[in-house]
């Protein structure tokens, strides 16, 4: 037994006097019997503790009844990179630097050299990097972690490596210059130049592409860097092949049949054969995806009652975070996946409460002691939950490009294109990731950014936990069936049926005083859209342009009468005009004073009127404060300036506004509190209106915030940029458009976007329903169809925006174990099957 223990060995010289200093009554047999049984039980002890847990999980704390694993116990020890690397620490004697005793064992992390570091390994477990000059967001000579997902086709890179491949055949391929002024460049199949090739009808083969035709096309396996950096260059949207599906192949063979027993018949003809074969569009039919009949990698939970499993966490005090108010049944079903560790998709309405949510994936991670990050596509959003959050847990911190609060702190908030870079970077934030939170996940339809979101997804490592929130999309089940199948795990899909408060849309058609009560309901609180009071509103608009085109003639003592039904159409109302003058003049027109009575004169486009029309008769009616929407930042401050002249705060609200702006303004230095933007906002924001907009400085965009959310702003005119996530619902949406320009062409709000600004009306737990208006400033009234098809249309549907930018490939030909690749069912692939049949 006393063999089973090394001791470690003196130098020469010394064995003597530590010979001479061993207590003779002390056996070291015995000694040495103790220190093995302990080591035995300690091995005995591990040994029994990891076949009872086959991998560390969240879930398996709360399991009771644990079944052994039939696995590998040290499988679970790596992450499956290259080789399975050492242990991040080894087991060091230390011994007295005098007498050369041993003193104690002790844990020391062992050297770049022998396990890797950040600019070579893309394991979990390497040493921490060196260079921390970048901080939180890593640096640029670090390479990525290793995304999850994708361990089989990196052994399968490893078994090629092993084979014999090697990197100086495939450099000097790409060196060769004797062919350079005879082919094309980045092509596989390269016609010489200068020689005339004899052109062949190509065979038409099934369920075959070929990839010289056609650059989006491409062979991702056997395409070398030019061939991708002209792909890059070709702007063309890629396509995805797949097996013709048994159908498919079943009508072919039953085609080839009754083909083969005509030519045995009548001999057959070349024509007849020709005009047999299938037809390109029957061709692309079969190549394109088709859409399987269970999603593998999602699965959706029922949200039409609450949840037993929550009911048992909450009456066990299990729960990371305890809510003073009932959850929705949506709510209750994320915090169940979280608890076990399960990744989600919520696809809510605006204004539902999905910030419960986040709020609970941040609690776990500080239950667990571990790291959470948000993502928002906006600083505005992101701004706003960094105070939100700071109120609910200590240490939350924010980054952006300019500056970063707090950055220790365990949860931290940034935009998407942040976290993107970090991974890139190999951050060593990302070893103690535990959730990560996309906020306003649908964002991944624009065009510009939609692929950062993409990118992001791809790149997180295995043991990062993903919630993905959302509007309400048609396609979920498919979004996260993508997103599961490229992190090899199973995604819950939780949605909502209705919105928590309903929206009721007007019509304004109001011009003057005597209109400013026209406001036509064209759908209802229960969702249907009423055809009758549209064409109530399109009367009532054809009766003022019918007035400004045939004023009455002036002079005489004339008197113009004119009638015309109110709003709810119940009644007509009368009038008079031109008891002097004419139309315009003193005296006459539509009539305000002496001379006549109740008349209206035609504005037209007259923003002022309508505006200082449309908010009294809403003060009126308590339905402030209003957001007004405005496509446009120059109107926006346009708008705020034309109604200079109304005012909507008392004393008591204007002596805060002016201390509380004037605090928050005190952090700006010199004449910087002096700018005019400062000057314009403080009196604004005194008689209870604000702008918000991307040109404000971001000071004054929070100090706008915090005095909207408070109550103290009535009137905010915003772009569209407001409605993305920032949580300030307001009793009233006003559109001052339903037109905006996208950068190319002027066109009509799309459903989507139509929703997502309109879902900010109805402030949950005050208001019963929300008020939207769509103001009607032109000489008529959008179509019923049109306002049908914005109001009521599907969202539209989550499609990739993926591409391969010069960027990416730079990022990614630092690491040699990366590859450009797709795994499964690209997300560009999405809805193929769908265009292609309806085209």
């Amino acid at each position: 037994m006393s063999s089973l223990i090394q001791q470690p060995k003196a130098p020469l010289g010394m064995s003597a006097q530590k010979d001479e200093q061993i207590d003779p009554n002390v056996d070291a047999s015995d000694e040495a019997l103790m220190r093995a049984a302990e080591l035995c039980f300690r091995r005995c002890a591990i040994d029994k503790i990891t076949s009872t847990l086959p991998e560390y999980s969240i879930a398996k704390t709360y399991e009771l009844d644990v079944k052994p694993s039939k696995n590998d116990v040290s499988s679970h020890f790596y992450d499956r990179l290259l080789v399975p690397g050492p242990h991040p620490y080894k087991m060091v004697a230390r011994l007295d630097p005098v007498t050369n005793e041993f003193i104690r064992y002790e844990e020391v992390l062992r050297d770049e050299d022998e396990m890797g570091g950040s600019t070579t390994s893309m394991s979990l477990s390497r040493a921490p990097a060196k260079d921390l000059s970048g901080g939180i967001k890593g640096s640029s000579s670090n390479v990525p972690f290793l995304p999850g997902g994708f361990e089989d086709e990196l052994d399968n890179v490893i078994g090629l490596a092993e084979d014999g491949m090697e990197g100086d055949e495939e450099d000097a391929k790409y060196l060769s210059y004797s062919e350079l002024l005879t082919t094309v460049p980045g092509m596989t199949n390269n016609p010489t130049l200068g020689e005339k090739k004899k052109v062949e009808i190509p065979a038409i083969i099934e369920n075959s592409v070929n990839p010289s035709q056609n650059l989006s096309s491409l062979d991702l396996e056997s395409a070398d860097i030019f061939d991708l950096m002209d792909y890059v260059s070709s702007g063309d949207k890629p396509t995805f092949l797949t097996e013709a599906p048994v159908e498919v192949k079943e009508e072919k063979k039953k085609r080839d049949g009754e083909k083969k027993e005509e030519q045995e018949g009548d001999g057959g003809s070349e024509l007849e054969e020709l005009l047999a074969q299938p037809s390109k569009k029957e061709q692309a039919v079969t190549t394109v995806l088709q859409r399987p009949a269970e999603y593998q990698y999602a699965y959706e939970i029922p949200t039409h009652e609450n949840i037993p499993e929550y009911a048992k966490l909450e009456e066990e005090g299990r729960m990371a975070r305890k809510y003073q108010f009932p959850l929705d049944p949506f709510q209750q079903a994320a915090v169940v996946c979280m608890e076990k560790g399960e990744s989600v998709f919520v696809a809510a309405h605006t204004s539902a409460g999905k910030t419960v949510v986040a709020e609970y994936a941040i609690a776990l991670c500080k239950q667990h002691k571990t790291r959470a990050i948000y993502t928002s596509p906006i600083k505005a959003l992101s701004n706003q939950k960094y105070r939100d959050f700071k109120m609910s847990f200590d240490e939350v911190g924010l980054v952006t490009g300019d500056y970063q609060i707090a950055p220790e702190s365990f949860c931290l908030i940034m935009t998407t294109e942040i976290l993107g870079s970090m991974l890139y970077n190999g951050s060593e934030v990302i070893r103690e990731l535990e959730w990560v939170v996309f906020d306003e996940v649908h964002y991944i339809n624009d065009a510009d950014r939609g692929h950062v979101w993409e990118e992001v997804l791809i790149m997180l490592p295995a043991h990062v936990g993903i919630i993905m929130l959302s509007a309400t999309v048609p396609n979920c089940l498919e979004f996260a069936d993508w997103v599961g199948r490229i992190k090899n795990r199973r995604l819950a899909v939780v949605s909502t049926h209705k919105r928590p408060v309903p929206l009721e849309h007007y019509l304004y058609t109001g011009q003057d005083g005597q209109t400013k009560k026209d406001m036509f309901k064209i759908v209802k609180a229960d969702g249907k859209f009423d055809f009758t009071m549209c064409s109530r509103a399109m009367n009532a608009k054809a009766g003022i342009r019918s007035l400004s085109e045939h004023p009455p003639s002036g002079g005489g003592g004339a008197v113009q009468r004119w009638a015309r039904r109110d709003p709810n159409g119940s009644q007509w109302r009368f009038g008079a005009q031109g008891a002097r003058g004419g139309y315009g003049q003193r005296g006459g027109g539509p009539a305000r004073g002496r001379g006549g009575g109740g008349g209206r004169q035609w504005y037209g486009r007259n923003d002022k009127n309508v505006y200082m029309n449309l908010i009294d008769h809403l003060r009126t009616e308590e339905k402030l404060p209003m957001v007004c929407f405005v496509f446009g930042r120059i109107r926006c401050d346009k708008n705020a300036q034309l109604l200079r002249s109304i005012d909507l705060t008392t004393r008591s609200e204007k002596s805060y506004v002016g201390s509380f702006f004037d605090q928050c303004i005190g952090r700006l230095k010199g004449r910087d509190k002096e700018l005019p933007q400062v000057l314009t906002m403080r009196e604004l924001c005194m008689r209870g209106f604000a702008v918000h907009h991307s040109g404000i400085l971001p000071i004054l965009k929070e100090v706008v915030e915090l005095l909207f959310q408070k109550g103290y702003v009535k009137i905010l005119f915003a772009t569209e940029t407001f409605a993305m996530g920032v949580n300030m619902p307001a009793r009233t949406v006003v559109f001052d458009s339903l037109s905006k320009h996208d950068g190319t062409k002027l066109r009509l709000l799309l459903p989507g976007e139509y929703i997502q600004m309109a879902g900010r009306a109805g402030r949950r737990g005050l208001d019963s329903t929300g008020t939207v208006v769509v103001l009607c400033k032109g000489e008529s009234v959008p179509d019923s169809a049109e306002l049908q098809t914005i109001m009521q249309g599907r969202a539209e549907k989550l499609e990739s925006r993926f591409r391969v930018t010069y960027s990416m490939l730079l990022n990614l030909l630092r690491v040699e174990q990366f590859k450009i690749e797709l795994r499964g069912e690209p997300l560009a692939a999405i809805g193929q099957g769908e265009k292609e049949e309806t085209g």
